[in-house]
């Protein structure tokens, strides 16, 4: 896949992690010409909404004057990452849109769906029925990895950047297994995306747990520029820090999900020995916002510069600062 830009110097890459004071996770990431102020390729992973309806996921994508999104990600169907998705399938997928699901989501009787995640997964269906949509279920063995997509970034001087998004996980087998022995599946569902831009990759693990984690193959553990914390930082997923190699520029991100007291703070430490740079969504107990957003904005491939800004909440969880 081609896309053009104004210069592929100016070419760069939005992310923001955005969380509540409760719970919740939606990542926005895009693909951005600077010099025309617009979006070229935009990926969302998962969604929340509030109750009260404030929902951060669209309030960015319309101040982007993003009009439609290129990917959407429905890591795995708990409730703190898919309250809002069906707006988000009616407002921002078209036909063009590439819908990735866990597989096994719509045939296994061991979910235990919310009513969110019913009411979603009613609308896929329906949409996959109308086929206005392009649903791909992605299930691969352990140490597997799918490669969905290459796209390149071309501009008018001749010069371009390549990238890729690839899926490590959800497992098949494990799904199988549960579903075999009446386990109740839940994050061994969840999907783990990589997106590789150039030599900088970027790996959002949903919520994958120590199991999916041992039966991985090391490449997205190897250097990564972006990690996006697994599963709140919890200790399910402790076992990443025997696969983890960072580098001096790796970032981390993790969300929260307070009725599980999380992010747990010995995991949390774990990271800073990784690095200083180990931000959260919601590490702010003054209660005055309802919401946290880590916003990095990387210019790579121009002037080299990476940009982190917080809202609301969100915080460098060590020292706690911005």
């Amino acid at each position: 896949m081609n896309i053009t830009v104004s210069n592929c110097r100016r070419l760069i890459l939005k992310l923001y992690v955005i969380g509540y004071n409760e719970c919740g996770e939606s990542i926005i990431f895009i693909f951005w010409d600077e010099n025309e102020s617009k979006a070229l390729y935009t990926i969302v992973i998962d969604s929340y909404r509030l109750g009260d309806g404030t929902f951060k996921t669209i309030e960015i994508l319309q101040q982007l004057n993003v009009d439609y999104i290129s990917a959407l990600i429905w890591t795995h169907p708990d409730r703190d990452h898919t309250e809002g998705l069906d707006e988000i399938l009616n407002k921002y997928c078209n036909k063009n849109t590439n819908i990735f699901i866990p597989y096994y989501i719509e045939t296994s009787n061991n979910l235990n769906l919310n009513e969110s995640a019913k009411d979603v997964l009613d609308l896929l269906l329906k949409m996959n029925k109308e086929s206005k949509r392009l649903i791909k279920p992605i299930g691969l063995p352990s140490y597997g990895v799918i490669e969905h997509q290459n796209i390149k970034f071309l501009d008018l001087y001749g010069d371009s950047i390549g990238s890729k998004i690839l899926f490590y996980a959800p497992h098949s087998d494990f799904v199988l297994s549960d579903q075999d022995q009446n386990n109740t599946i839940s994050n061994n569902l969840s999907i783990f995306m990589e997106i590789v831009v150039g030599p900088y990759k970027f790996e959002f693990c949903g919520d994958i747990e120590n199991r999916t984690i041992n039966n991985m193959r090391v490449d997205p553990f190897m250097y990564p520029f972006f990690f996006k914390i697994p599963h709140h930082s919890s200790k399910s997923a402790s076992h990443i820090f025997s696969h983890l190699v960072p580098n001096k520029h790796s970032h981390f991100c993790t969300t929260t999900f307070k009725k599980h007291n999380l992010p747990d703070r010995s995991i949390l430490e774990g990271y800073h020995n990784l690095s200083k740079y180990v931000h959260s969504t919601g590490i702010d107990e003054s209660g005055v916002f309802n919401f946290g957003i880590v916003e990095y904005t990387y210019d790579l491939f121009g002037e080299q510069t990476i940009r982190i800004n917080c809202h609301g909440h969100a915080c460098n969880t060590y020292p706690k600062s911005c």
